[in-house]
């Protein structure tokens, strides 16, 4: 953070009125692994910028990993300690015998949009006073973009998919791309005919490359998965029994980070606008305010919100999970952070 930066966030806390973070001999290093920099990540860049971790007594660090699996992986092994992950990768992860958990809730919306090309749309006569199910309906026989194969935005796909009655496998082309700005040129070079991808990117393939918008999970258009609970953080329970202390310290941090999300727009966009730099402010501003609620007052699951993912998974992999769904989560660290 430059010098202005570090004065503009100096201001906001003063007048956030927060109190003095931890000397640095006091602080114990924490790394998060998740993959992208999407409006789901808002939380994280917040807390980080207004120095709600050093609060904490965490030394706070951030590692952008491709994939739900891969960040999995490095949790386990013991190279990161918390992942910024779905309940769907945790229930993955025990079912193969690992030990993750998902131990607070911090967004509770499936932050996608789903976008097609603006050529495409216009010859099969999609607008916006078209039903969503004739949206969906309208993907058959078309080449569609996912971050990575059995990533959020695969299930995503599939689950749509069969949710009209489309087979995914047969029905259209599903080609994994990569990250957000991959999937964009891949769009841009007319390579795939849709994406979907957590939101800013949909946005800004409607501003800059023409495309329609299918669908906007992210302000729950799609009323099967309005409040989706999409991100938790995630941690080995292993680690979670011998550090609670930075367990409940990262959930004070994040809930606090998310509850000026939801309440303070202009001062919470101020502080992050640099982590959002390369997205037009325009469309920053229009996806903040689609993304805003999604950050939950509490991070306590609920059983309810671990029961539809089973829900999501069972439709879009057809198999449903036998995992006891009590084992997926614990509010132990809710509960003590009393939140």
């Amino acid at each position: 953070m430059g010098f202005v930066g570090k004065v503009a966030a100096l201001a906001t806390m003063v007048a956030l009125g927060l109190s003095h973070p931890a000397s640095a001999e006091e602080l114990t290093k924490v790394t998060m692994v998740g993959s992208g920099s999407g409006m789901v990540h808002m939380s994280i860049f917040l807390a980080e910028e207004l120095g709600f971790f050093k609060e904490q007594g965490i030394d706070f660090e951030s590692v952008d990993i491709p994939g739900g699996a891969t960040a999995a992986a490095a949790v386990l092994s013991g190279d990161a300690q918390i992942m910024n992950g779905s309940p769907t990768n945790v229930i993955n992860a025990q079912e193969h015998g690992q030990d993750l958990t998902c131990f607070g809730s911090n967004f509770v919306q499936f932050a996608n949009g789903y976008v097609i090309q603006g050529d495409v749309a216009k010859k099969l006569g999609l607008t916006d006073a078209t039903p969503v199910e004739d949206r969906l309906k309208a993907l058959k026989g078309l080449t569609i973009g996912v971050t990575a194969a059995g990533s959020n935005s695969d299930q995503l796909v599939r689950y749509l998919a069969k949710n009209v009655g489309l087979d995914p496998d047969k029905d259209m082309t599903i080609v994994p791309v990569g990250a957000a700005n991959v999937m964009l040129a891949a769009f841009a070079q007319h390579r795939i005919d849709a994406f979907t991808v957590s939101s800013p990117t949909a946005e800004t393939a409607v501003a800059n490359n023409g495309a329609y918008m299918l669908l906007n999970l992210a302000n729950g258009e799609f009323k099967p998965l309005d409040g989706y609970l999409l991100g938790c953080l995630v941690a080995r329970q292993a680690w979670l029994k011998d550090n609670p202390k930075l367990a409940v310290g990262m959930l004070k941090a994040m809930s606090k980070a998310a509850n000026l999300i939801r309440t303070d727009p202009e001062g919470t966009k101020a502080a992050i606008a640099k982590d959002y730099k390369g997205v037009d402010p325009a469309i920053f501003a229009a996806a903040y305010e689609t993304n805003r609620y999604g950050f939950p007052a509490s991070p306590r699951v609920t059983p309810e919100s671990i029961e539809e993912n089973y829900d999501f998974i069972e439709q879009s992999t057809g198999k449903r999970p036998t995992l006891d769904p009590a084992k997926v989560y614990t509010n132990d660290y809710v509960d003590q952070a009393g939140l």
